[in-house]
């Protein structure tokens, strides 16, 4: 599963969701088009100083013990050249961290020093008294402190999966097993005694290396039973007892299986299962050396930030003698966090820098569903493989029907399913006073009954278990959100001895709507669901701008990069032979790295990590359904749900060649968000193709659209520099690869982070996407490439930076626009600017650059709209960089003095609806300063985008009707590392629906290579007001030019 990151967000209580109406602006103003806010309605500051600007702004003025990550100013030895100059390079490391820890323990004698980073990163981790750290990033050697940031780990036979990606008896008969390929997993350890590892496979093997429960010695020490044949060695970097304690490393990084415990418990497990499915007995690659790196708990599901970087630095090196020879080939890492930050995120840096030595990370693209923008890191990262989870083969839907209605529901895996009908009358649980299920039903009160019960509360798994215990042949449970696909759920305890299945929300509605009727669940007849992407595989692409402070793109990249089924059966830790279900994209990512082994295995250990990564893109099963065809008929997963398909290693070994972009060695081909505002306007890109054989191979080149409708739209012409290429043997070529775009007949922009922020449909209606296709003779050959763009009409409307006028004579200003589309002009009243823009730090700091620009507000009146009839209030802010989603990782927040006593009153902010990666639209939550705080409209940004709009009642900060005088302070705040600010404007003033400036705007749009003439007017106002002019924010422009301020002098 995936985590929240460590964040400080004012808590959250939505409280009324409201859908609102037009309104009239106040008689007071000058006429102007009235916002449309239909689409709006819901269904203390830290003072920095300049000396510590190393150190990451939620470290600021803290108290207390801290864990925190230094990084000094050496390169770390992933960047050098293998050899002499990496042990030179390490010397000159451990020197350079030697003078700082003794500088540090002068600074702080009760430092504790957690780790060394030498590798991945030039890091010491130490724990260190609070009040310390501002002297600590001084120290001229030290380059940053960060907090450390913990993770999650990302929650049928292996007979069936590992046949269906093509890793076939042939394929492993051919002699391609993984032989000699090193894989680490870093997850919660592997159970080396398990049977599916060659271990003797008994309870007694087990608790001779584990003990009986997590305080045994043994499972601390190696005790001569580790490492094994299979699992060649690893290391413990978490300990029996964190988070509960703290980090206690050790030799022996054995995995907790509760099964194997006489006493006590535990939540380990994780690392044996991912271990099994790449390299078990009957795993992908069954010969690869397996290593096992402990960093995940073992009494929890949080994985440790301190372990993970202690992890990837173990991994570049394990022997720690500061040659880099001895590096792991493959890393699994089935954990991250959702909407990663894969610039500012110092794990997904480290991940980046192993690529250079041979080191390809394969991770779990996150189970948080098909939402923009919510693919995790430590996937995100540019060199990572990114895995989205698909159906496995004998996934099915099963038809329910009652009367003469038929839905279809999703059969949970670790409940029975039967090979037969099963029927009963349909029982609601709200008729027993239970609609959830959560708690028991009275003994016998279903007997014979098929019981439907809402999600919510607590794990399906228990519901399932109380229907089973009060006598129900079968449990349907009906999800309390929208969404085309059913859930799949892991277990959560109980025992469920009947099936148990996920229906939609609508389909859970028609059931509710003929209860107390003969319902029959069809075993008989599944329908099946392979071929599909599984609705709770997280979607991209990334967050961030491809421009962000770096020459290699970060942001608006394919993520996922490829799929694979998720629900292998799989060992379970300290069962001895056991097995059972295991899914999520956790699943789906071993898959993918036993696939990697048996690739490399079978290039004689040849490939580098970009064309292990290119051949399994270029050769994957592109006809791939955005789920199950039975709830979404057939339409085809978008390129940001599955990148090049779904794997399949045969057809990776077969073929003899490979390609990828020239500049970055990408075989995913990312355009990005594109405001276009010229007509035509052509992207191109530089493909690279490799033939590995020793025949030449000549390719005809296609570039494919996803969608018909998209094709049909003339909006993008693809295009390529030649039709066909032939490629010498042994050799490369390269082609260029041409969109032209024509803004004229792009969609509307329909993506948001309001209304929309949760809404992949959204997202598929704004972005163009596709393959391109090189067709070889046959079909052994034959190489696909995805493609993706988010192209933007967009205008480029500039206006007079000042204009002079008076209560009697406005002023003219003329809004020029040399855009080739027209742009729609949205106006408020300038209260606020800052000129001041912050850079970025760099690639892994944890501190993202959000400086507010402008601040503008507006108000209207509100009867029959806003509680007691107050105003709608709308206050405009503009940043200096990009804001991707509203969601994170920034966050919004504006303070209010009603009563102007010098005190905030009221606070509003941008949050997301409901808990972390849970729903994705983002909303503006008001209330008293302590709360509780409410959200009666939506948050009002394109994604992608400087401009933000808020909306709220008057009721909501104490304002009863126009006229009154408020002041305002804004703020930015980092809502995803630290929870601290980032920017802020403040000391604004305002009268509400009175400003001292106002606009007529006419038709408020400003025609493409054209202009539109407005009038400005000024007001007699209180002198304290800080209206200084007019803010306008244009609907789509180029990064940069999204608003201007004209200065009223």
């Amino acid at each position: 599963m995936i985590a929240t990151p460590k964040r400080q967000l004012i808590a959250l209580a939505v409280s009324l969701l409201l859908t609102m109406a037009l309104v009239t602006p106040s008689t007071a103003q000058p006429p102007r088009p009235i916002p449309n806010l239909d689409a709006l309605r819901l269904d203390e500051p830290v003072t920095i100083d300049q000396a510590p600007i190393k150190l990451s702004p939620s470290l600021v003025n803290v108290t207390g013990r801290h864990a925190v990550v230094i990084r000094l100013s050496e390169n770390p030895t992933a960047r050098i050249p293998q050899g002499a100059a990496q042990v030179a390079q390490l010397n000159r490391i451990s020197q350079q961290q030697e003078r700082v820890l003794a500088r540090l323990r002068a600074i702080d004698p009760t430092l504790t020093e957690l780790a060394r980073l030498r590798v991945a990163l030039n890091a010491v981790i130490v724990e260190v008294d609070g009040a310390a750290l501002p002297a600590l990033a001084r120290d001229i050697e030290v380059v940053r402190i960060n907090p450390v940031v913990d993770y999650e780990r990302a929650d049928q036979p292996p007979m069936e999966t590992v046949p269906y990606i093509g890793a076939t008896p042939e394929v492993q008969a051919a002699g391609y097993r993984g032989k000699d390929v090193r894989v680490a997993v870093l997850d919660s350890g592997i159970d080396y005694t398990h049977a599916a590892f060659g271990g003797p496979g008994t309870l007694e093997a087990y608790q001779a290396a584990y003990g009986t429960n997590p305080s045994d010695s043994r499972n601390k020490t190696l005790d001569g039973l580790f490492p094994t044949d299979r699992v060649k060695g690893g290391y413990d970097f978490v300990g029996e007892v964190w988070p509960n304690g703290p980090l206690m490393p050790d030799p022996d990084p054995i995995d907790c299986g509760v099964s194997g415990l006489s006493s006590g418990t535990c939540a380990g497990g994780h690392g044996t299962h991912v271990a099994d499915i790449i390299g078990g007995q009957q795993g992908v690659a069954p010969e690869v050396d397996l290593f096992a790196v402990k960093v995940c708990s073992a009494v929890s599901s949080s994985c440790s930030g301190v372990a993970i970087l202690q992890g990837l630095d173990w991994v570049a090196d394990p022997n720690g003698d500061g040659i880099t020879d001895d590096h792991m080939h493959i890393v699994n890492m089935s954990l991250g966090a959702s909407y990663g930050q894969n610039y500012d995120d110092d794990s997904a840096i480290a991940v980046d820098n192993l690529q250079p030595l041979g080191i390809l990370v394969v991770a779990s693209a996150g189970n948080s569903s098909d939402r923009p923008y919510i693919t995790g890191t430590p996937a995100g990262a540019r060199t990572a493989l990114s895995v989205a989870q698909t159906a496995v083969p004998s996934d099915s839907s099963y038809p329910i029907t009652v009367l003469s209605t038929t839905v279809y529901g999703v059969a949970q895996p670790w409940a029975p399913i039967p090979s037969t009908a099963v029927s009963g009358i349909l029982v609601y649980g709200a008729s027993l006073g239970n609609a959830l299920g959560c708690t028991a039903y009275p003994p016998g009160s279903l007997t014979g009954r098929i019981l439907l019960v809402d999600r919510g509360t607590c794990a399906i798994s228990i519901k399932g278990s109380n229907g089973a215990a009060a006598g129900a042949v079968a449990v349907i449970v009906a999800n309390n959100v929208a969404g085309a696909v059913p859930p799949t759920f892991s277990f959560g305890g109980g025992s469920p001895t009947v099936p148990v299945l996920s229906i939609t929300q609508t389909a859970g509605n028609a059931l509710k709507a003929r209860v107390n009727n003969s319902a029959t669940v069809d075993f008989a007849n599944p329908v099946s669901n392979a071929g599909s992407v599984v609705g709770t595989s997280s979607r991209g692409p990334t967050m961030g701008q491809m421009t962000y402070g770096n020459q290699i793109m970060y942001g608006q990249i394919i993520k996922p990069e490829i799929g694979a089924p998720g629900a292998s059966i799989s060992a379970v830790a300290g069962s001895g032979t056991g097995v059972e279900p295991f899914g999520g994209t956790s699943g789906a990512a071993p898959m993918v790295a036993g696939a990697a082994a048996l690739l490399y295995n079978a290039s004689n250990w040849s490939l580098s990590p970009w064309e292990l990564k290119a051949r399994l893109i270029n050769t994957a099963e592109t006809n791939i359904y955005n789920g199950p065809p039975v709830f979404v008929g057939p339409t085809l997963a978008p390129i940001t749900r599955i990148g090049g398909g779904e794997v399949r290693i045969n057809r990776a070994i077969a073929a003899q060649a490979g390609a990828w972009e020239l500049s970055n060695g990408a075989a995913t081909i990312s355009f990005g968000l594109v405001e276009v505002t010229r007509n035509p306007t052509t992207l191109r890109r530089t493909i690279v193709v490799r033939n590995y054989g020793d025949t030449s191979l000549t390719y005809t080149i296609t570039p494919t659209f996803r969608f018909a409708n998209d094709a049909a739209s003339g909006a993008i012409t693809p295009g390529t520099s030649v039709t066909t290429i032939t490629v010498p043997p042994r050799s490369r070529r390269t082609f260029t690869l041409t969109l032209r775009i024509d803004p004229t007949k792009l969609p509307a922009w329909v993506l948001n982070s309001g209304l929309n922020g949760g809404n992949g449909a959204a997202l598929t209606a704004v972005e163009y996407d596709g393959y391109l296709v090189l067709d070889a003779p046959g079909t052994t050959n034959d190489l696909t490439m995805p493609w993706h763009v988010l192209p933007r009409a967009a205008g480029n409307v500039s206006a007079p930076a000042s204009v002079r006028a008076t209560t009697s004579s406005p002023a003219m200003a003329r809004l020029t626009n040399t855009g080739a589309n027209p742009v729609s002009v949205d106006p408020f009243t300038l209260i606020g600017s800052n000129n001041t823009v912050n850079a970025s730090l760099g690639a892994g700091m944890q501190m993202p650059p959000m400086d507010l620009r402008y601040v503008g507000v507006r108000a209207f009146d509100g009867t029959g709209v806003c509680p007691a009839n107050s105003p709608i209030i709308q206050f405009a802010v503009t940043t200096h960089q990009r804001i991707t989603h509203s969601n994170y990782p920034v966050e919004i927040d504006l303070l209010f003095d009603t009563n102007r006593d010098g005190t905030p009153d009221y606070v509003g902010y941008t949050a997301e609806v409901g808990s972390f990666a849970s729903d994705g639209r983002n909303a503006f939550f008001v209330g008293p300063v302590g709360g509780p705080y409410s959200a009666f409209f939506f948050t009002s940004h394109a994604t992608n985008s400087t401009n933000t709009v808020v909306t709220l009642c008057g009721s909501q900060i104490g304002v009863t009707a126009l006229g009154q005088q408020i002041n305002v302070d804004a703020y930015t705040y980092d809502n995803y590392f630290t929870g601290f600010e980032l920017s802020k404007i403040e000391g604004m003033s305002t009268v509400l629906g009175a400003p001292r400036f106002d606009i007529d705007i006419g038709s408020g749009v400003v025609p493409a290579n054209g202009s539109l003439t407005t009038t400005v007017y000024r007001f007699n106002a209180p002198s304290d007001v800080t209206d200084s002019g007019i803010l306008l924010q244009y609907s789509f422009a180029p990064a940069g030019r999204e608003a201007s301020a004209i200065i009223v002098r």
